[in-house]
């Protein structure tokens, strides 16, 4: 079989996984299937290559202004056809549904291929308290509904997203989260040295929609009013970056006095040990598809507390998860899970069973592969 994978970004060294979930699960696939990736606007440059089996086609898009990236759409587009003629494909399957999705159908559609859409991030929602979300605006929603319409199956990390959606437009979603390696991702193995009694982590970016001053307001406002629980509590911040400066200064002032620590980001392949080093992570997203931030610390043995987003419903028991959004209960989830530390043995064994037992790389490599041959051989059908 051979897959078109399209895409806004890939890997363009074996040095380079600022995209880890795709890169694994191209790993894991590559080979069984034949896989060219068209990606989009990452790397920042023009050129064909070979790596973790499969094949990339990089447009380089992310260097241009608006105007040009919406004139290299048909550049993608016209890429995969030629492609196609040279040694067919058997089915297009679009990662995010806004532009790359935009690109798969029109391809798809002219090819008269089967498509497969998998929802990535934000391409169905829209927060208008931070401006997060591509599904703003009449024009934007029409795209994401004729590119569901067009597809033969819709893919989602999670219940939380598949239920967003509904199957209004196109096939009703299937969830397959996409996998971790629990081979890297275990109990055991190195743990960092980390401050404090009570080690608190949240591995995020600085980004408005992880929600960090929720969390950082939560903390502030427990510390005033009871000030006995922070006792030896000490919050890890894992993520900040040389290119998000400014907003590590501004959120430093917030700090002030609270026993937090900022650390830049790190490789992903030493997040376990950072997540070993932590009795307990905490995620504040306002939004997330699926959420590796939370699975993979429970992968680890390390329990997850956090807003109901993404696979937290499915994988967190409901004491130990709060409406996003919210101070108030960010503050209350935090206060009761610091009286409470006599479940977090079991609530760790509960969230790391769940993951493996749903979310590991296999499980996803042999769902999808399963769904591509039930599309190919024309099983699974427009609504």
């Amino acid at each position: 079989m051979r897959i078109a994978i399209v895409t806004k970004g890939f890997a363009q060294s074996n040095n380079d996984w600022s995209l880890p979930p795709l890169i694994d699960f191209v790993r894991s696939i590559s080979g069984t299937v034949d896989v060219d990736i068209y990606a989009m606007y990452y790397p920042f440059e023009t050129r064909d290559y070979h790596i973790f089996g499969a094949r990339v086609l990089s447009f380089g898009l992310g260097r241009y202004g608006r105007l040009r990236k919406r004139m290299g759409l048909g550049t993608v587009e016209n890429r995969l056809i030629a492609e196609h003629q040279k040694t067919p494909y058997d089915l297009v399957h679009a990662i995010w549904a806004d532009t790359p999705g935009q690109v798969a159908a029109r391809a798809a559609k002219r090819l008269d291929l089967p498509l497969i859409t998998t929802l990535y991030a934000g391409e169905a929602v829209w927060i208008d308290q931070i401006g997060y979300g591509a599904h703003k605006g009449a024009m934007n929603k029409g795209r994401l509904s004729r590119v569901l319409r067009q597809s033969n199956a819709v893919t989602c990390g999670s219940d939380s997203l598949a239920k967003r959606l509904g199957g209004r437009d196109g096939p009703t979603p299937q969830t397959i989260p996409f996998g971790l390696d629990p081979a890297l991702f275990s109990p055991t193995g190195p743990a960092v040295a980390l401050k404090g009694k009570t080690r608190i982590l949240t591995a995020a970016s600085l980004t408005p929609v992880k929600g960090l001053d929720i969390i950082l307001g939560a903390l502030r406002n427990l510390a005033d009013q009871s000030p006995a629980l922070l006792d030896g509590v000490h919050w890890h911040l894992v993520g900040p970056d040389a290119y998000s400066r400014g907003t590590r200064n501004a959120l430093t002032q917030q700090i002030g006095a609270l026993p937090v620590t900022l650390h830049e980001a790190q490789p992903h392949w030493e997040m376990p040990q950072w997540y070993r080093g932590a009795d307990l992570v905490v995620q504040g997203s306002w939004f997330e598809s699926q959420c590796f931030a939370a699975m993979e610390p429970a992968a680890c043995g390390t329990p997850v507390i956090g807003t109901s987003v993404g696979i937290l419903p499915q994988m967190v028991s409901q004491d130990w998860r709060c409406e996003p959004g919210s101070v108030d209960a960010m503050q209350n989830l935090l206060k009761t899970t610091l009286e409470n530390r006599a479940g977090w043995e079991g609530e760790s064994e509960n969230q790391r069973a769940w993951v493996l037992g749903n979310a590991t790389l296999d499980a996803a490599r042999e769902a999808f592969l399963a769904l591509y041959a039930r599309v190919a051989a024309g099983h699974v059908s427009v609504r």
